[in-house]
């Protein structure tokens, strides 16, 4: 979540007990741009909701991404690390 970490606002919403305490993570996606042959944050916001308190404090303790947040879509958690949301935002000849 280095991207995430930096980058985005983490918005803490309170359950019924630690267990159910979970973040909502917004941030600007991240684009290739042809022009500037590189990566700049865009204007356009993604929001992931109910990411348990929980698993972030276990990847922020080291844990493998997949293993913290199998919640999360393949694109939130690319999202969480780089702030490439979707396929057609990654590098046009490489795909990363």
């Amino acid at each position: 979540m280095q991207y995430a970490r930096n980058f985005c606002k983490f918005e803490k919403v309170y359950g019924k007990s630690d267990e159910e305490n979970f973040y909502n993570i917004t941030g600007y996606k991240v684009k290739y741009d042809q022009k500037k042959k590189g990566y700049c944050i865009t204007g356009d916001s993604v929001t992931i909701k109910n990411v348990l308190c929980k698993d972030v404090f276990k990847y922020n303790s080291g844990e493998n991404i997949q293993r913290c947040f199998p919640y999360l879509s393949v694109d939130e958690r690319e999202f969480l690390i780089t702030g490439i949301y979707a396929e057609d935002d990654m590098h046009p000849a490489t795909g990363v």
